[in-house]
């Protein structure tokens, strides 16, 4: 497995995958749907739950990794079945085992996206492999014909359907994160480098976590007054944290560990969970729906937010007797905070401040009897991260659009 092997579009960030899609029945591939050689699938879960999929004839590898392609007919839409898509994908690799299910609905589309049929009951299989994820679709199309008034019919002949075969590679599974990697083994190892120049718009850049996929980008989190010595000199805050958005709701920002490189291109933790300069950050009511919307239509959105239940910083207290140890972490809950979320010519850069409350008095006061604890509280806190565009490309976040009028053109 390397980064490598993962083909990302570079304007939608569709993930392009070895496969198949054939149009079965009589005569119906030469005369109504004509599918050109191929050996690649454009695979797409889109935001209204459809498995859109479309024949990719060719593509090419661009300076910063991703792809371009050259796309023709058939597109099958298969409504309604992202989730049970995203679902088996997650079953089969957290199990193991191969996933198989029956579904309704669905359509077929032309080269000048037309639908032509629509598509009756298919079947879903997904099984863990070696080289990824293998995926087998066979269906129908149904008697019914989508089209437009005023054009010739075109029944679809009896017993006529489609079945589609591909891959979802490893690499491809980590940066898309549509579930966990593959065995230690298929991961590389660890390689010594020193701190350089990542290009934001460069694929083969991207820091993603060699198990869970986690995004690791640069920012810091601190919290004062503890990192007060710090804060005049932002060189001795920077640092690699792990970013994690929910879809409604929910902003995490670890710093827990600086991970190490491997020669698979993705990375390894080395967090330990165990010292109190490990920390995370949450924040209940920003998710990447607020973002995405927020920045729709702006390159830069202010929210200021007080109140209770908001969010929570957590860190480790040092003095765990063992990993598993209840007293290895506290944390304090936010009062008030003030984040604004820009969009550059790296990437979307998020920066937030606030203000904590004291430990809960319950809380502590085990703590205190228990380990003798003498922390502190903090009163504030600060944290900034940077996810670059090529991150944003991957995970398919709805403000691509906004990308080009930042970006120079090339000379």
């Amino acid at each position: 497995m390397n980064i490598s092997d993962a083909l990302i579009e570079e304007r939608s960030g569709r993930p392009i995958v070895p496969g198949r899609i054939a149009i079965t029945g009589p005569d119906l591939s030469a005369q109504l749907l004509p599918v050109p050689q191929h050996d690649h699938v454009l695979f797409e879960l889109d935001n209204n739950s459809n498995l859109r999929l479309e024949v990719v004839a060719s593509f090419e590898r661009s300076k910063t990794a991703f792809c371009t392609i050259s796309a023709a007919a058939p597109r099958l839409t298969l409504g309604g079945i992202g989730p049970l898509v995203t679902r088996l994908l997650t079953t089969s690799a957290q199990q193991g085992r191969t996933c198989t299910e029956e579904c309704i609905s669905g359509t077929v589309y032309d080269e000048n996206r037309k639908p032509v049929f629509s598509i009756t009951t298919f079947n879903i299989r997904v099984a863990r492999a070696s080289g990824g994820f293998n995926i087998r679709i066979i269906g129908r199309f149904a008697d019914r014909l989508l089209s437009y008034p005023g054009e010739p019919p075109n029944i679809p002949p009896a017993e006529s359907g489609f079945s589609i075969e591909m891959l979802i590679p490893w690499a491809t599974v980590l940066i898309k994160g549509y579930g966990t990697g593959p065995g230690w083994d298929q991961q590389g190892t660890v390689i010594k480098a020193g701190r350089r120049i990542r290009d934001p718009a460069c694929l083969s850049d991207l820091r993603i976590e060699r198990v869970h996929a986690w995004l690791y980008v640069d920012g810091f989190v601190a919290l004062y007054p503890r990192d007060e010595f710090k804060k005049d000199s932002r060189e001795g805050l920077q640092q690699t944290i792990s970013l994690a958005f929910g879809q409604r709701q929910g902003l995490q920002f670890g710093a827990n560990d600086v991970p190490d490189p491997l020669t698979s291109g993705f990375v390894k933790s080395t967090a330990r969970y165990s010292s109190p300069a490990d920390r995370s950050l949450s924040l209940g009511l920003i998710g990447r729906e607020w973002l995405e919307r927020a920045l729709s239509i702006r390159d830069k959105a202010d929210v200021t937010c007080r109140g209770d239940e908001i969010g929570r910083v957590g860190y480790y207290t040092g003095y765990a007797d063992e990993p598993g140890d209840p007293l290895r972490s506290i944390g304090q809950t936010i009062s008030a905070f003030e984040l604004r979320a820009e969009l550059t010519t790296e990437g979307l850069q998020l920066a937030v401040r606030g203000t904590l409350n004291p430990y809960d008095p319950q809380e502590f006061e085990i703590h205190k009897r228990e380990r003798g604890s003498h922390l502190q509280p903090d009163s504030d806190f600060e944290a900034m991260a940077i996810l670059p565009w090529a991150a944003l490309i991957v995970r398919d976040f709805r403000i691509l659009s906004r990308r080009q009028h930042l970006l120079k053109p090339s000379s």
